[in-house]
């Protein structure tokens, strides 16, 4: 038997806090740790319910979880019901109705594989399902849909705010049976309770999981190892002088040229295809496997390369990052690099040479950044990123034969075996209008004539070429092939001078204007 479950309007929840201001940083990161402590909560229940240990969860990741509950009880089941059955209830009223729980409990049918593949059916069914109680085809009786308290967005916010100052500098995470008693220095989540703290937790008769974030294997001697569980909690926050963390606009001000900011989206592409072969290889213990080897890519590896001493990266600001994406927000030109950078780390450990990798499975990535004021919406900017992501999945870049495996930005799509070239040519030109060998205005120009069309200008960039640009020398040199793919190779021009053109702009316009 399987079971799996998976909270749908987890993205809509992240992003719904107050835009604008200096707290939105700390309300995102609030909500972030909500997102990820979630699932993590479902599962903790679900397992508490079945009497399973917690070598029987499969993945919890990305607002879904996997539990192998071979051989339960009807008992049992019947007791994972109502604990389905009361996670909804609790998602209603904490969440304002903006959350919700699908999931599946799905008999052993054959292979493992198979019984995973019809799950995973019933999942889908049942996220188009009415709301109607857990396991069965009910209604829900009168009033259970109505949240009986308003929704206060600005004390919500200030809530957010609050606790994702106090996330930054935890070390202790608990999680708690809701034993009844009033206590107001914990998280309510779905039925039980999250507490964050300084101290080395004590054991007690509601304690159900316990967890070190600051050294995620160091368990402490007064806990049993049934109740210590292993987890990293993505959280690096760039930080003034002082210590306090820092805004959006002060972030952006770091940025070359232009005060703005980039949200960069990484996926890894093709995951549940991965996670199918997976299975079809090796059952659960494979699965298992695959998903703590990505999700801890994403929450360790990428983790400790923003926090090294000195790290290039410091001023990147991690939405969250675990399960097999990630949401970063930096400085846009930072991010162009981090971008690079987090793909050379990925395939080092994903790579389809054995001598270079440190997992036996192949993947790849995909990524989009969206380049914005640090004022503009931010899920606004994170739908740009998604959607440049998407494009990434799903297009091929020029000269390419399929997509995936790409990057894309400003416009522009290009595999990663190109991203260092091309990012060279952006910082070239950057260079060259420092040094006064070209200017500004004259790739302001060639984006006039793209906005005509690249096809009819060509005979006009000729021209704008060869009364303005050096006769000789790189530049020259560059803007020549320029002119020769300019009708085929539209976008990727496009962006290499946009870059150039944010980069030597003065002032702190992505925060001043």
């Amino acid at each position: 038997m399987i079971i799996l479950a998976s909270i749908s309007g987890m993205k809509q929840f992240l992003f719904d806090t107050i835009d604008g201001g200096g707290d939105q940083a700390l309300s995102l990161r609030h909500r972030s740790f909500r997102m990820q402590i979630l699932a993590e909560c479902v599962a903790v229940r679900l397992l508490d319910a079945a009497g399973l240990s917690r070598e029987k969860l499969l993945f919890c990741a990305a607002a879904k979880l996997a539990i192998d509950a071979t051989s339960l009880t009807p008992e049992s089941i019947e007791a994972v019901q109502l604990a389905l059955s009361d996670i909804e209830s609790c998602l209603i009223n904490e969440t304002n109705g903006r959350l919700r729980l699908a999931f599946a409990i799905q008999e052993s049918s054959g292979t493992f594989a198979s019984t995973m593949r019809l799950a995973e059916r019933v999942l889908q069914r049942s996220k188009l399902r009415s709301y109607a109680p857990c396991g069965t085809s009910e209604s829900w009786n009168a009033g259970s849909l109505v949240v009986d308290k308003p929704w206060d967005a600005m004390n919500e916010a200030e809530l957010d705010s609050q606790f994702g100052r106090d996330l930054v500098n935890v070390k202790w995470l608990t999680i708690d049976r809701d034993d009844g008693e009033p206590d107001n220095s914990c998280l309510k989540c779905i039925g039980l309770r999250v507490r964050l703290g300084q101290n080395v937790p004590r054991p007690t008769p509601i304690l159900l999981s316990c967890s070190n974030l600051v050294a995620p294997d160091s368990q402490p001697a007064n806990i049993h190892g049934t109740l210590f569980h292993r987890r990293t909690l993505a959280r690096h926050i760039p930080r003034d002088n002082a210590g306090n963390p820092i805004s959006f606009a002060e972030i952006a001000r770091a940025s070359r040229g232009a005060a703005m900011l980039g949200v960069l989206k990484v996926d890894v592409d093709a995951f549940a295809v991965a996670a199918c072969a997976a299975v079809e290889a090796g059952g659960g213990a494979s699965l298992r496997k695959l998903s703590s080897a990505v999700d801890s890519f994403f929450a360790e590896t990428l983790e400790a390369e923003l926090c090294k001493q000195h790290s290039p990266w410091s001023n990147i600001y991690t939405v969250f990052s675990g399960g097999d994406d990630l949401l970063a927000v930096g400085p846009w030109d930072l991010m162009i690099d981090f971008a690079r950078h987090i793909h050379s780390l990925f395939k080092g450990d994903f790579s389809s040479e054995p001598s270079s990798s440190t997992s036996r499975h192949t993947l790849t990535i995909s990524a989009g950044l969206s380049i914005v004021n640090p004022r503009y919406p931010f899920h606004l900017a994170v739908d740009e990123a998604e959607e440049l992501l998407a494009r990434a999945k799903t297009h091929c870049a020029r000269n390419a034969r399929a997509p995936k495996n790409q990057f894309a930005m400003l416009g522009a799509l290009w595999k990663w075996s190109d991203h260092t070239r091309i990012v060279g040519e952006c910082k070239q030109l950057v260079d060259w209008i420092g040094a006064g060998f070209i200017q500004r205005c004259w790739l302001h120009a060639i984006l006039e004539m793209m906005d005509v069309h690249p096809s009819t200008s060509t005979h006009k960039l000729a021209y704008h070429v060869e009364h303005n640009w050096p006769r000789k020398g790189p530049a020259r040199a560059w803007i020549d092939q320029v002119v020769k793919s300019f009708s085929v190779d539209s976008a990727r021009i496009t962006a290499v001078i946009c870059y150039a053109l944010l980069a030597t702009r003065s002032g702190n316009l992505g925060d001043d204007q």
